[in-house]
């Protein structure tokens, strides 16, 4: 059975590609998202997270929501930790991170722009690049 954080990785590159998006942001946002992942495994309640990728033009978000309450928070990890830089990774790579919070659930963000020379297809519709395209479920570890 595929780790969610895996899967979220996997399809985040599938996705991204099937945009037409290539190169270091793409290696970038599969990473993130997969850091995103295991942080809303680690940390929710009882309920499934859920991922969600979009594309507006040139910007990406990758948005992971659980049910857990507690905002994320970076560590400082001692180089012998073995967890504790997820977000530190995600600030060095995304453009933007954020968090909103309902008393239900939270829904923590990351956001890049891609370069020009990493886009290269050109949409043939604006509605195939614009809003959800890959959404994924996660219960008791497994992608539903």
């Amino acid at each position: 059975m595929a780790k969610p954080a895996s899967v979220a990785r996997r399809r985040t590159l599938d996705t991204l590609h099937n945009w037409g998006i290539f190169g270091e942001v793409c290696d970038d946002a599969a990473l993130v998202a997969s850091e995103l992942t295991a942080n809303a495994e680690t940390h929710t309640v009882h309920g499934p997270l859920q991922i969600e990728l979009t594309l507006d033009r040139k910007h990406l978000t990758i948005a992971v929501r659980d049910d857990g309450p507690e905002q994320p928070v970076t560590r400082r990890a001692s180089e012998h930790c073995e967890h504790g830089r997820g977000l530190t990774i995600v600030l060095a790579l995304a453009d933007g991170l954020g968090c909103e919070s309902t008393p239900a659930h939270k829904t923590v963000w990351a956001a890049f722009m891609v370069p020009d020379d990493q886009l290269r297809a050109t949409p043939t519709s604006p509605s195939c690049w614009i809003g959800r395209a890959w959404s994924g479920t996660f219960r008791g570890g497994v992608a539903a």
